[in-house]
């Protein structure tokens, strides 16, 4: 039974890759690798193109007579999340934001506690805040009146 077991198990699997089963080894790692990251984009345009559809509908219903355009002001730190905060923004964000009928403002941070100044100048008539950047741009927006 032995010998009959052997001579199916090998007549199953290639020859080339029972001689070099190191290097199929070592290549299923980068392969590996490589499946999470596509799986991962994947799931994340998923998402991205859900959201969209769902701002989409958002964005097409009619305003009535006395309302006016929904105003959104951005404001975004370009050098945060090492210098990944405009990119991520624009991918993520903005084709959200832009699909749903809002009227979008972006400010951007030039320096440590620009916005802080800006919050004071911000109309209080608007819908709301969004902020894209690190803990950082968060708190300056959220206590734009103590000192920096």
């Amino acid at each position: 039974k032995r010998v009959m077991a052997s001579r199916v198990s090998s007549q199953l699997i290639p020859k080339h890759f029972r001689k070099h089963w190191r290097k199929y080894a070592i290549a299923a790692i980068p392969a590996s690798f490589l499946v999470k990251y596509c799986t991962r984009k994947f799931r994340e345009n998923l998402i991205v193109r859900e959201l969209c559809n769902k701002a989409k509908v958002y964005g097409e219903e009619p305003l009535g007579n006395y309302e006016k355009l929904r105003r959104v002001v951005v404001f975004l730190n370009p050098i945060a999340n090492d210098m990944k905060s405009r990119k991520w923004f624009n991918k993520y964000a903005a084709p959200i934001l832009h699909l749903s009928g809002i009227d979008v403002t972006i400010v951007d941070s030039e320096y440590e506690g620009q916005i802080r100044t800006l919050m004071n100048y911000v109309d209080p008539k608007i819908d709301g805040i969004v902020v894209a950047g690190g803990d950082g741009t968060i708190l300056e927006v959220k206590s734009p009146s103590s000192p920096p």
